[in-house]
């Protein structure tokens, strides 16, 4: 859930800088790529500990 929210609010950061001009849609495009970078570490699949028992 959290992966989903982080990646719609990254990718409307960066449409939105597309959209806007000079330094300030420069910002936001970075803004995006940050959010998505964050939100991409935070939230990573779980994977299955090797050291398990049967």
């Amino acid at each position: 859930m959290g992966k989903t929210v982080t990646s719609i609010i990254g990718v409307g950061l960066m449409v939105t800088g597309v959209l806007a001009t000079g330094g300030l849609g420069l910002a936001l495009m970075a803004a995006g790529l940050a959010v998505q970078t964050a939100g991409s570490l935070l939230f990573q699949d779980k994977m299955p500990s090797g050291g398990y028992r049967e």
